[in-house]
Order: structure tokens, then sequence, then C-alpha cells
């Protein structure tokens, strides 16, 4: 299982790794590898991201953080 968090859907770094991980999806599979996003946009905001860059992979909702703050990726950013 490949699971990613990415910070905002229809952005042009998230779309870029979202439109590779789509493009790799087949050679990822024999690997047996399952591809899953995780966001805090909204559900209908990542229908509209997976329809509008054609994703073949499961994007889910984290509105609240809690799945990101258990895996220790969610806080605030230092640059």
């Amino acid at each position: 299982m490949l699971i990613y968090f990415y910070p905002k859907a229809l952005t042009p770094g998230c779309n870029t790794q979202a439109c590779g991980l789509r493009d790799s999806k087949t050679e990822l599979e024999k690997l047996g590898v399952v591809i899953l996003g995780i966001s805090p946009d909204s559900p209908e905001k990542l229908a509209k991201f997976t329809d509008k860059k054609a994703l073949n992979f499961l994007l889910l909702a984290d509105q609240d953080h809690q799945v990101a703050e258990q895996f220790g990726v969610w806080g605030e950013r230092h640059f």
C-alpha cells in the first residue's frame, strides 16, 4: 500500500504528484502496490479532482486532519 498525503487538490504540485501516480499505476500494481491519496479537502473537491485529472486511484477526505496527525504529517509549515 502506498499512502500519500497532499495539502490541496487541484494545485500545481498536487496535480503533478497525482498525475505521476496515475501514470505509474499499472507498474505499481504489478508490484502489488495499491495507491491511496489523503488530503484535508472535501469529498466534493476530491470528486472534482478525480474527474478533472482522470485519477485511477482512491482519494480520501481527512477534513479534521485526524488521519494525517496519526501519521505525523500534519502541522505548521516551516520554510
